[in-house]
């Protein structure tokens, strides 16, 4: 389940300028692309994630008309390989919001039986990846 050329990245505050975090695998094209475009305003998978505090994929997102935002960011993410995904919600108690998202171009079949198999286990990994990352970030602070 890996992109080509990605590697997992940890997307501070200051990236968007709001108190919003996220951590990808996603290749570097596609978030070069992703911020110069300010997408995160109009992504329907962050747009979910707002009112969510459990995983999702982006096939539920995708499939529901009543969520808002642009789907033409998930087409966009499709042309850099990015067919499936596995995104878990964090709202901190400081209010921060953040989410880990990891993308698969593997079939849809296979990454469905794979999140039906794993998505436990990425849920409680994406939780303590993020408590890593809050540490390291007071550390440099």
């Amino acid at each position: 389940m890996k992109i080509e050329g990605s590697r997992l990245e940890a997307v501070t505050p200051e990236t968007f300028g709001t108190r919003f975090v996220m951590g990808t695998n996603y290749p570097m094209a596609f978030r070069d692309i992703y911020r110069a475009n300010s997408y995160h305003l109009q992504d329907p998978i962050l747009a979910a994630c707002r009112s969510r505090m459990i995983p999702l994929t982006w096939d539920d997102v995708a499939e529901n008309e009543a969520i808002p935002g642009d789907r033409e960011v998930l087409s966009l993410a499709a042309d850099f390989g990015l067919q499936n995904g596995f995104t878990v919600p964090i709202h901190t108690p400081s209010g921060a919001r953040v989410v880990i998202s990891l993308s698969s171009d593997a079939p849809k079949p296979e990454f469905a039986a794979m999140v039906a198999e794993h998505q436990h286990a990425l849920h409680v990994m994406a939780l303590h990846f993020h408590e890593h990352m809050e540490r390291k970030l007071a550390e440099m602070a």
